[in-house]
């Protein structure tokens, strides 16, 4: 009769079965709904512990020059002091040359007191220590505005999303940026070739740029640090290349490199997600990134761009948190080292 036992009409049971599908999905639609949210979590979070690690580096660049900046204008201050205690003692004694009434024993004195302050200054000061002290300070002023330049070359807080950007430039906003991870350890070596200008956009090329740096800086475990900076351009494509002496990545480990959340660093030192966003951002403007490393002798990252953006190409920030650790791993290919350490 179209009825099941315990169960009523075909009817029924099939808008049972629909039911419990609705449920699953609606289940599911929130379990990826909470997982999209999540991962969103944790890429603003390796963001902004990148962003922290940024700024304390940049305050502590910023902080040596204006340091001396502040020394020299003290010590100007006091020089300056003493200038205008003589420049007063002066006029009083020209006002008491001037004055008929005035005694002959006051003058004497006055004079006696300038040559006193005048051996005092000449012994501790002299007008060109003065000019040298401003010079200095504007040096370090020079030194804090480019920082602040490169930070706001960093952000392009000022620049469309997207911008015909010359590579090279970011390149020396991200050095100048991380410049704190490679002082004193690292030596820094460019090779520039010229190369046209790229499509991009720029605030995300200096994240991944930045990233790279700062792997390559981090993987540095002795004093003679090196690292290669090259730009070169391969058929339709610009391409930057950037090279390290460090440790070197294991084998086993190569082809999970851009897989989120995988990490060959220390705990606290990294999320693993630095470089799985770097690939996102430029497989998101139609290039490629490309690695050969060997352990113990260094690694080599290879960034390309196309010269040309074709007209399905979107950069978007929100896209940089996605990826797909397959395809990661099959987009690995070798590079051939250049024999430069």
């Amino acid at each position: 009769d179209g009825s099941y036992a315990g169960l009523g009409s075909v009817a029924d049971v099939l808008k049972l079965v629909e039911q419990r599908l609705d449920q699953r999905n609606h289940a599911l639609a929130q379990a990826n709904q909470e997982i999209k949210a999540s991962q969103a979590h944790l890429v603003q979070s390796e963001k902004m512990a990148a962003l922290g690690q940024m700024v304390a580096g940049v305050a502590h660049e910023i902080n040596t020059p204006l340091g001396y900046v502040g020394n020299n204008v003290q010590m100007a201050e006091e020089m300056l002091g003493q200038i205008h205690g003589l420049v007063a003692a002066y006029d009083s004694l020209f006002e008491n040359l001037l004055n008929p009434a005035a005694e002959q024993t006051d003058v004497e004195a006055q004079i006696q007191a300038i040559a006193a302050m005048r051996e005092e200054f000449d012994a501790v000061n002299d007008l060109a220590d003065l000019t040298e002290l401003f010079v200095d300070a504007r040096f370090g002023l020079k030194q804090i505005s480019e920082i602040v330049q490169s930070l706001k070359n960093f952000a392009r807080v000022d620049r469309a999303a997207t911008d015909q950007v010359n590579l090279i430039d970011n390149i020396e906003t991200a050095l100048t940026v991380g410049h704190h991870h490679l002082k004193n350890r690292v030596t820094v070596e460019k090779r520039f070739e010229p190369i046209p200008l790229v499509p991009c956009a720029p605030s995300q090329i200096n994240q991944v740029l930045l990233n790279l740096l700062t792997n390559s800086a981090q993987a540095i475990n002795h004093d003679k640090g090196r690292l290669l900076i090259r730009t070169y351009t391969r058929g339709e494509f610009v391409c930057i290349s950037v090279e390290d002496n460090g440790s070197g990545i294991p084998p086993e480990h190569v082809s999970r490199i851009f897989e989120p959340f995988y990490t060959t660093k220390k705990v606290g030192e990294g999320t693993g997600l630095g470089l799985s966003i770097s690939y996102r951002i430029i497989k998101d403007h139609g290039g490629d990134i490309r690695l050969a490393t060997k352990p113990g002798v260094g690694t080599r990252f290879e960034i390309s761009l196309p010269i040309k953006r074709s007209t399905n190409q979107t950069a978007t920030t929100d896209s940089s948190s996605r990826t797909g650790g397959k395809q990661v791993a099959d987009s690995v290919e070798v590079l051939q080292t250049q024999n430069t350490y």
